[in-house]
């Protein structure tokens, strides 16, 4: 017999003898200690899934300083953070997977707890050690077991959820600080979420300042106004109403406090811890908390979404309708302890006003004080293409610019300092930003020098009433805007 047919004969023999055994074992008894697969696959669970049982905390999306904590599933129980007495805990069975305690959550400002980790207990499941020889020292967390986790996380009250967690104590009651820096980072971080796993951003049920109180609380003392989260002018509480549900719940310090005392543990289903100080401690941070998270990834419209919450019943005086040459804003401080000197004020509106005399730009000299309505400032900044100002709160308002390669902001500051306080903005705004050092030159957010003032040659910093300035340098830039991007 040749080689092939044996081949042949072989292959049939074993799918003989293959239909021959299988029958056989079908009748064969069942092995008690076995599972049967078949039964199991028609019954289905007997109970919920162990993540949502045992009410686990996951972290879905992070940068240092803004954490959202998170779960995929739809499940009410499928994740959870936790709070007691001024303690977070997070229950977990993978405590490796976390960000680093310095990163997520900080001590306040206003103690000896500044620049130390915040109040976090993680409470790890673990089984009981296989030896004597297993060090629990080692391990990250407190060994928890099921049962003892299960107890703990069904013990819990439930908080309003989505929440967005302010975990600061200080500077908030400023609005770069508060917007520009700890909403526009939890914003950023809950978009980054968004567009991982492809919804729109819920809105926020609630609003924790869980360590500054509220502006009628805050009246009702003798303690200095940061310990509130309003400023003085009243953007914040503007921006508060405007961003969030009529519905949401704003809540302070005197609220966590409360809570705190009752020693009862409490559920939040999902939130946005946002931490200033953690962003500090973030390897990108460059001197400011959203060093990293404004580098991680989100929809494009991320804060055109925001600015057309804060217009979208816009009935005011601006005129917003798109112009054929570009508009020019020059957003004065000139009663301010930081301006231009006066001589140096008018030399520049002279030199802008011969940029609209040639027709190359439509100017407007702006000057917003406490009484300038917030929704007339950001019409005013939603309609400019160019803006000119002396570095200050004002230019917070960047933000709200539509984005675009021609559009930019000239921000005008000591010649002895470099600040990347408002360039970061303009950048996550998509506006192109420059220094402008008086009459000693000027620089693009990528090519300017660290950040610092030179005290040998300025005492005074940034904090000056006695700026200078070349026009000239502001206008040759925007004529070559002009000249590429809005001739045709």
């Amino acid at each position: 017999m040749n080689r092939p047919l044996a081949r042949l004969f072989g292959v049939l023999g074993v799918v003989v003898l293959v239909g021959f055994i299988l029958p056989s074992l079908s009748r064969l008894p069942r092995v008690g200690w076995l599972p049967d697969t078949q039964e199991a696959a028609v019954k289905g669970p007997l109970e919920p899934k162990y993540p949502e049982k045992h009410h686990l905390t996951s972290v879905l999306a992070h940068a240092p300083g803004f954490t959202v904590f998170e779960n995929f599933r739809t499940s009410a129980n499928a994740n959870n953070r936790y709070w007691r007495n001024g303690t977070y805990y997070i229950v977990t069975d993978q405590p490796w997977a976390l960000p680093a305690n310095k990163v997520m959550f900080s001590g306040g400002a206003r103690d000896d707890s500044h620049g130390k980790p915040g109040k976090v207990e993680i409470l790890s499941i673990r089984l009981d050690a296989i030896s004597k020889h297993v060090d629990e020292r080692n391990q990250l967390g407190t060994t928890l077991s099921p049962a003892a986790a299960l107890a703990f996380t069904e013990a819990a009250e439930d908080l309003p959820s989505p929440m967005l967690i302010a975990h600061d104590d200080h500077f908030i009651d400023h609005y770069y600080h508060w917007i520009g820096e700890l909403f526009l980072g939890a914003w950023r971080i809950w978009n980054h979420w968004a567009l991982r796993t492809g919804i729109k951003p819920p809105s926020f049920e609630a609003i924790a300042f869980s360590r500054l109180l509220a502006p009628d609380e805050l009246a009702k003392t003798d303690l200095h106004h940061s310990w509130g989260w309003a400023d003085h002018a009243g953007a914040n509480e503007y921006f508060m109403k405007a961003f969030f549900s009529p519905d949401a719940t704003i809540e302070s310090k005197t609220t966590w406090d409360a809570r705190a005392a009752t020693e009862q543990l409490y559920r939040i289903e999902k939130a946005v811890l946002a931490d200033r100080f953690a962003g500090h401690a973030g390897p990108s941070a460059g001197w400011k908390p959203w060093g990293d998270v404004l580098r991680v990834p989100v929809d494009p419209n991320w804060l055109a979404d925001l600015r057309d919450v804060l217009l979208k019943n816009y009935r005011g005086k601006v005129d917003m309708r798109p112009k054929s040459v570009p508009r020019v804003s020059y957003l004065t401080r000139q009663d301010t302890s930081r301006r231009l000197l006066d001589e140096a004020h008018q030399d520049l509106i002279h030199a802008l006003e011969r940029l609209q005399d040639e027709g190359l730009c439509e100017l407007q000299i702006l000057h917003f004080t406490d009484e300038t309505p917030f929704e007339d400032q950001i019409a005013h900044m939603a309609a400019t293409d160019v803006l000119v100002g002396v570095h200050g709160n004002g230019l917070t308002h960047t933000l709200w610019m539509s984005p675009g390669p021609g559009k930019a902001v000239f921000e005008i500051m000591a010649k002895a300092c470099s600040m990347n306080d408002y360039g970061p903005l303009a950048t996550a705004a998509g506006v192109r930003h420059w220094q402008v050092f008086e009459t000693k030159g000027m620089c693009e957010v990528y090519e300017c020098p660290d950040r610092g003032c030179d005290k040998t040659f300025d005492q005074l910093g940034p904090n000056r009433d006695d700026l200078d300035v070349d026009p000239k340098l502001i206008t040759d830039k925007i004529r070559m805007l002009v000249d590429k991007h809005y001739k045709n």
